[in-house]
């Protein structure tokens, strides 16, 4: 979830990895953190259940390290 939230707010170029080009834009100068995840949950709710599982899985995985 926090990767989608960074990528969401800040764009892909800011946490792309070197030689990456990526187009997606940042939306911290038009979303509020909240209204950002607010539309991450609206879209992860058409996530087939299998999928919303493995991202579960691996929130809990990353909050572990």
């Amino acid at each position: 979830d926090e990767l989608l939230f960074r990528y969401t707010k800040l764009g892909g170029q800011a946490i792309a990895p070197a030689g990456f080009k990526s187009n997606m834009p940042g939306f911290s100068e038009t979303m509020s953190d909240d209204q950002i995840w607010a539309v991450l949950a609206y879209i992860k709710s058409f996530w087939p259940e299998k999928i919303r599982r493995r991202h579960t899985q691996l929130n809990q995985h990353s909050k572990k390290e």
